[in-house]
């Protein structure tokens, strides 16, 4: 949090510096133009590249000069299998412990600039975001005569809709590559579903055995910290 800080500053009194400075000479060239592309990268500590907006992949289309649109999209998957074996009283019980985690995330933006032309780019754009999670576990441990038995079983299905708003500049290094600092805002809806059953068997003797259904909305209003990232036009 410290280092982001500090880059921050430095970013912002580099270009508050560049602005600053009369020049004569014309401004710098860059790849604002209409039929441009770039691929997008957020910059960690400086030297880290990693996924723009929390997308495993962030383009950008110019349809002119002052406007663009930028797609992000995020795939995550995660299964894993696993066998167990606990004590129940003393008592061996095998089992498996089952995991799957699957996410995928969908953004769009429609980016405006300011001032194409200068050598600080200025920005602002707005889009919708929809995102949907599914998420299993699944552990089940029981000894072979079936007298103990302990089982934990979990399914959610959650998706979410909102509406995100960006404000930021951009400076091109080159004429292919510029760095931006980014602020976004956004508002949600989201729905999640959740099924949770609960067994516990002792001396062949039910404990327990639960069978639950929850439901969770939630409306939501959010900022990001400043993001910093590396474009690549082409």
């Amino acid at each position: 949090m410290l280092r982001t800080t500090k880059f921050a500053l430095v970013l912002f009194a580099f270009l508050a510096t560049i602005v600053a400075i009369p020049s004569a000479a014309s401004a710098r060239e860059n790849s604002l133009k209409k039929g441009k592309w770039a691929l997008q990268f957020k910059v960690n500590n400086l030297i880290n590249l990693s996924s723009f907006q929390g997308s495993t992949l962030s383009i950008k289309k110019h349809t002119s000069d002052r406007a663009a649109w930028r797609l992000g999209f995020t795939l995550h998957f995660n299964v894993r299998n696993e066998s167990t074996e606990v004590l129940i009283y003393s008592t061996n019980a095998p089992g498996h412990n089952d995991l799957t985690d699957i996410t995928f995330r969908i953004s769009a933006q429609k980016i405006l600039y300011v001032n194409p032309q200068s050598d600080i780019n200025f920005f602002w754009g707005f889009g919708p975001l929809y995102s949907y999670r599914y998420f299993l576990s699944d552990s089940d441990n029981k000894t072979s005569d079936g007298q103990f038995q302990q089982r934990f079983w979990r399914e959610d299905h959650t998706w979410l809709l909102g509406l995100t708003g960006i404000i930021g500049v951009e400076w091109f290094a080159t004429k292919r590559i510029s760095f931006l600092a980014e602020y976004e805002t956004s508002a949600s809806y989201s729905e999640r579903s959740q099924r949770v059953i609960r067994r516990r068997v002792t001396s062949g003797n039910v404990n327990y055995n639960l069978d639950t259904t929850n439901k969770l909305n939630e409306v939501k209003l959010s900022s990001s910290q400043v993001k910093f990232g590396l474009s690549v036009y082409f």
